[in-house]
């Protein structure tokens, strides 16, 4: 039985809806709901580091990315995560290296944030 300010609650049985005339009600149970309301964008990225400005484009399905910074102490990856959140105009929290932290082909999930909004946005950096 469950209790909730004096009401008494009938136990729930496994497939039986309980008949309850309250507007609280408890029910133990193991289900986790998970609501993805917000679509990620994984990119295939190539970095060029050590370069004599920062830029990217896109290029047979991988984002060519050319940074100052040196592959020195993520001093790269820093700067990479900086430059793709100024570019998609999104925080630097939102973006993550899943995969190639100590290479220059890097796999980069943007949450919050479609493929077609993120080619969008790369289009209209690369034309300013």
């Amino acid at each position: 039985m469950y209790h909730k300010k004096g009401n008494v609650y009938p136990e729930k049985k496994e497939g039986e809806i309980p008949e309850i005339s309250s507007s609280f009600f408890f029910v133990k149970t193991n289900i986790k709901v998970q609501c993805n309301c917000m679509e990620d964008c994984i990119v295939t990225v190539k970095v060029i580091p050590k370069s004599s400005k920062n830029s990217a484009q896109l290029e047979n399905g991988i984002l060519r990315v050319h940074l100052n910074a040196p592959p020195v102490d993520g001093k790269a990856n820093k700067a990479l995560i900086q430059l793709l959140a100024s570019i998609v105009h999104i925080p630097k929290s939102s973006i993550e290296i899943v995969r190639g932290e100590k290479g220059r082909n890097k796999q980069i999930k943007i949450k919050g944030l479609s493929e077609s909004v993120f080619t969008q946005r790369l289009a209209e950096y690369n034309n300013t």
